[in-house]
């Protein structure tokens, strides 16, 4: 499958979120600093640009975003990788047994690519899985990409699975596990972003036809969202500012998660603004 893709640039005009320092081991953006960055996005071209200001910031260069589920491969509708690499990646069908593609499809947690080759290369079958995923290494190592950290979640629209995946050119592996780790907690928050974000105002370049599922949701765990949204707080905190206990909260919080169809809270409180139901404006 050839992938087709719009060119992008590291534009940062009009662009206001937390810069990272040496001193700043931990990103500070919120929740929903993300989401609304994102949300203010005039196209396509706008949305690709506002995500490499977000990446840049937290010190890589290059991205990906694809969508996983296509037996002819992965859709990645947006990315920094040469073309080259992706029709490479194509014409050779390297994602017939692509094991980062595996490993998505059937888990939700953050991978270091190389975690995965290494445990592929440990069997003492030279098979042909292990051949193409030592030819993909080798790719990408042409290209200077060493290493890539993987972020796997559910899709919040259309169903599946999407994969945000973080890497930036000639850079050392023990230098982007180093910036990686500085930063963890805000990939999954930008992944889950740019999957809401590009699903709502970009539909045709991200699902096609796909169609959404209705939702039925009752109004208690519907205001619970709200207050997430609006108050940016967390879910103790939202118990106490509800006069509900923690058990209560959690139980309504997962039966949103279950309405969405969503994998995090942070997803449920995302489909509910993408609906209309909720505001996350105070």
């Amino acid at each position: 499958m050839s992938v087709e893709t719009l060119e992008n640039s590291h534009t940062q005009k009009n662009i206001r979120i937390h810069q990272l320092s040496q001193e700043d081991p931990v990103s500070n953006v919120t929740d929903f600093q993300v989401l609304r960055n994102l949300s203010g996005s005039k196209d396509i071209l706008d949305f690709m640009n506002r995500i490499s200001a977000i990446i840049l910031q937290l010190g890589f260069e290059d991205y990906s975003f694809a969508r996983i589920g296509s037996h002819d491969g992965p859709e990645i509708p947006i990315r920094t990788s040469p073309k080259e690499l992706i029709s490479l990646y194509n014409e050779e069908e390297l994602y017939k047994a692509d094991i980062t593609l595996e490993y998505v499809s059937h888990n939700n947690q953050p991978v270091f690519q190389s975690d995965l080759f290494r445990h592929i290369e440990s069997t003492p079958y030279l098979t042909d899985s292990v051949r193409i995923n030592q030819q993909l290494r080798r790719l990408s190592k042409s290209f200077g990409y060493y290493d890539f950290y993987i972020i796997p979640c559910c899709a919040l629209n259309g169903g599946g699975k999407v994969v945000l995946t973080i890497s930036s050119k000639d850079m050392d592996p023990n230098e982007l596990r180093r910036r990686i780790d500085r930063s963890k907690s805000v990939f999954l928050q930008i992944g889950e972003a740019i999957d809401f974000i590009g699903t709502r105002q970009f539909p045709d370049f991200f699902l096609g036809d796909a169609d959404c599922t209705d939702i039925v949701i009752t109004p208690r765990p519907l205001e619970l969202l709200t207050v997430l949204a609006q108050e940016d707080m967390s879910l103790n905190e939202a118990a106490e500012f509800l006069n509900r206990s923690i058990y209560t909260v959690n139980q309504q919080i997962a039966i949103a998660r279950k309405a969405f169809g969503a994998d995090t809270n942070h997803g449920a409180v995302y489909q509910a603004i993408r609906e209309g139901l909720i505001d996350c404006k105070r």
